[in-house]
This record gives C-alpha cells, structure tokens and sequence, in this order.
C-alpha cells in the first residue's frame, strides 16, 4: 500500500514580495491534488508589504490551513542557513522541501516526491546541479534533516550551505537522488544583486577598487559604509571546465591569502588606510579617473564604476568565503554542526500566535 507523506513546501521570503505575487498561489493551485500538504511560509522580517499582501490576498489558503504565514521581526540582515533552519522547524511534514521565492514547483510535483519515496526513503532529492537556480531544492525526510541538524550556521552568506548539507546526507549514508524534468525547475530570472541584497555585503559595500597586478592576480578592496574595508589578492587561475556547481570547490577565482582588514577615511585630497597597529596610509585622488595611489610605493587603485562587475565581485567575495568555509568543514566532525542549535528566535503565526524556537 503506498503511503502518502504529508510534505512541507518551505519558502523563505526577505523583501521578495515581487516574486511571491508571482509563484506562491500558482504553487499550490499546482499541487492541490496532492491533499496531503502544507505552504510554509516564513516573512524573515521583509520590509516591502509581504505581510500586508498576505494578510489581503492570501485568506482563503490561510483559512483551510493549506499556508502558514510565519513573521519573524527580528533579523537586520538575510541568514540563509538560519532561515531555511527556522523554516524546516516550524513545518510539520514527514517530508520537507525548499522552495526559494523565485521558484516555481511545476503541476503535481508533490506527487512525484512521493512517488521517489516510496522506492527508497533513505534518500534526499535534489535537481541535478546544472540549474543553479534552483540547486536549494532541497527534499528530505524531517527526521533526517533534524538527525543532521540542518544547515551549517557558521555559512551565511551567499552559496556553497546546500552542498555542504548536501554532503553531510552522503556521508550519512543517505542516497543523493537528482532529478532534471523541466516541468519542475521553472524559475524567474533575476540579477545577481538580487542574490545578496539582503545580506551583509549588499548592505554595507559602498565601493570597490582594484589594483592590477599581474594577467592572473588582481587586488580588490572593499569598502564599507561603517569604515572598514577588505583587501585581498583574487588569482585567475587555470580555466577548468565546470560541469557542476558541485565542482567549484577548485573555482577559476580564488583568494591568494586570508583577507586583510583595517578601517578606511576620506581625506580632501584623497583616502587613509589604516591596517593593525601600522601608520595611516594616505592615497591621493586621480583625477578624473576615479581612484587613488600610493606614491611611495607606486600602488594604483581604480574604483569599479560598472554596476554589473560590482555585483559580480560581491557574489564573487561571499561564494569564495563559503567555498572556504566548506573545505574546514569537511575536515570537521559532524557533531560540530550548529552545537548550540539551530533556527533558533521567535516567531508570529497568521499575525496572532507567538512561537517561540530554542
């Protein structure tokens, strides 16, 4: 006889109100055949009408239960460990699933979780990496998600969380079953500013400066608003080819060294910056051509004024530093994950009840 899993549609949402107008109803309207199902979704303190749009529009799904609207008013910045941790807790599906707020789930897709799970359930399910939009959905049994503690909390910035958790299931034994019908990876498109506006360095970075070096070694500098800045050497190295996202622990831009961090100043004429205990360095200003050097030591900054190549070095910062961060865990042992807990706050469900995660 088969059994039919009651499974968890998770979506977390900071300020993606655009999106979800466009995939949230269309993404239980597709799957309404499967009556063995609920809509989570957790608002991660958005600021552009989520709860407001919720609140107006979707009534009759909060009412038969189908959606839980979850609140969390606390966070400054986007986690995307935390919150996909704070939603996979607050569902109660036998089997969960991530949905990022862009995605579109595909007519009957619940059905074709089920199906993959009564062959085998000591599986996880994933699309085949090529899609890296949709490389977060995530399906697995609640048990095994809690038995692996969830997604690693020390990788908060953008890229790399799912493969480390992806990883983690392998280890533990679990088959890593991927799927590629079309039907279900409908996606909207977006920037790649959309991927960390949210998020510490799409908040805070105020310029970028690069110095050439060398054809294969660039240092950039990254300046932020509270007047720190970031200074580190990006190697072009050897182009490989990238058949998966999976591969690029070995990724054609990698860091020379650890990050070098000090606090920067706006000078009349030019920039001081200051590293450790040494000196003040002052730069003076180009004119006209939007950046600084160092006369003593014939160092030349040069601010990047394209939009596009800003948002591709910042993608570029936090996918390396996760990247890095997953090389020290793989050498880790997995009861280091989350120690102290996981998608722990406090929580509103449909404006009335508080819920409170330890």
């Amino acid at each position: 006889m088969e059994t039919k899993y009651l499974i968890s549609f998770c979506t977390v949402s900071m300020n993606r109100l655009h999106h979800l107008k466009h995939t949230l109803e269309r993404n239980i309207l597709a799957n309404l055949s499967y009556s063995n199902l609920e809509y989570i979704l957790l608002d991660y303190n958005s600021s552009d009408g989520t709860k407001t749009w919720v609140m107006n529009n979707m009534k009759k799904y909060l009412k038969s239960g189908i959606l839980k609207y979850y609140h969390n008013a606390q966070p400054i910045q986007f986690d995307r460990s935390h919150s996909r941790n704070m939603a996979f807790r607050l569902a109660t599906g036998d089997l969960l699933c991530n949905v990022d707020a862009d995605n579109f789930l595909g007519v009957n897709f619940a059905q074709f979780i089920n199906q993959n799970f009564q062959h085998n359930n000591e599986i996880f399910l994933t699309p085949q990496f090529y899609y890296r939009d949709v490389i977060g959905r995530l399906v697995i049994k609640a048990t095994d998600f809690k038995k692996s503690r969830g997604y690693h909390e020390s990788m908060s910035g953008y890229g790399f969380e799912d493969i480390e958790l992806y990883r983690r299931l392998s280890i533990r034994k679990l088959k890593h079953v991927r799927f590629f019908n079309k039907a279900f990876l409908e996606v909207i498109h977006h920037s790649n500013q959309e991927r960390f506006a949210n998020e510490h360095i799409g908040q805070n970075c105020k310029d970028i400066y690069l110095r050439y070096i060398q054809p294969d070694k660039t240092e950039v500098l990254y300046f932020y608003i509270d007047g720190t800045f970031e200074m580190g050497c990006f190697l072009d190295n050897e182009e490989k080819k990238q058949t998966e996202l999976q591969n690029e622990f070995d990724n054609k831009i990698s860091l020379e060294r650890e990050w070098t961090k000090g606090y920067w100043k706006q000078l009349l004429n030019g920039i001081a910056l200051k590293i450790g205990a040494e000196k003040n360095k002052n730069f003076h200003n180009y004119k006209n051509k939007g950046g600084f050097y160092h006369s003593a030591s014939n160092k030349r900054y040069f601010k990047v004024g394209n939009i596009e190549l800003q948002n591709h070095l910042k993608l570029l910062k936090s996918e390396m530093e996760n990247r890095s961060r997953l090389k020290q865990f793989l050498t880790q042992p997995m009861d280091h994950v989350n120690v102290d807990g996981y998608g722990k706050g406090v929580v509103t469900l449909n404006f009335i009840e508080t819920i409170y995660l330890k």
